[in-house]
């Protein structure tokens, strides 16, 4: 019972409605950070990032995101993530600089440059598009929407591209 306790509390804590002590206790999250003066840490920070991401909140998962990479400007997949962030919420050109530093940081490459290459199609940067579009394929020669992207490009643009589908 006191281990479904736990979970249960382990959920609740998440989802931002409250928290559990260790005696089980529930406690508003507003008074029990100020009783702490403790700030949020980095892993639950980042637990709520990825549950607003998952969630398809963007602004606030972009927010969580930023706060993380003050934190650590090292790890890949917040860049990654925060890149699609970006995107969904209409911000092509932060999108495009993220998923350059997830490369720099070899998160994620070939999705990256997928990505990259939806957020220039967005901004009608067409060859930048197809240039990601071509490193995508060179690093993933089976990735499907990299694939479609430049059957799209062929047919509607006639563009010539040499390793769409080596």
């Amino acid at each position: 019972m006191k281990r479904i306790l736990k979970l249960l509390g382990f959920i609740v804590i998440f989802s931002g409605c409250t928290e559990i002590n260790d005696q089980s206790n529930i406690k508003n999250p507003d008074t029990s950070k100020a009783e702490n003066n403790k700030p949020e840490s980095s892993s639950l920070k980042r637990i709520k990032a990825d549950i607003a991401y998952n969630s398809y909140n963007y602004n606030l998962a972009e927010k969580l995101y930023s706060s993380l990479i003050c934190v650590d400007s090292t790890d890949g997949s917040l860049f990654y993530k925060r890149g699609v962030c970006f995107g969904k919420l209409y911000n092509q050109k932060k999108a495009i600089k993220d998923f350059q530093k997830s490369i720099e940081l070899k998160y994620r490459i070939s999705d990256s440059y997928c990505n990259m290459s939806i957020a220039y199609i967005t901004i009608l940067d067409d060859s930048s598009a197809i240039v990601c579009i071509n490193k995508c394929l060179s690093i993933n020669p089976n990735d499907t929407l990299a694939k479609e992207l430049a059957k799209g490009y062929i047919k509607i643009h006639k563009v010539k591209t040499t390793k769409c589908y080596q």
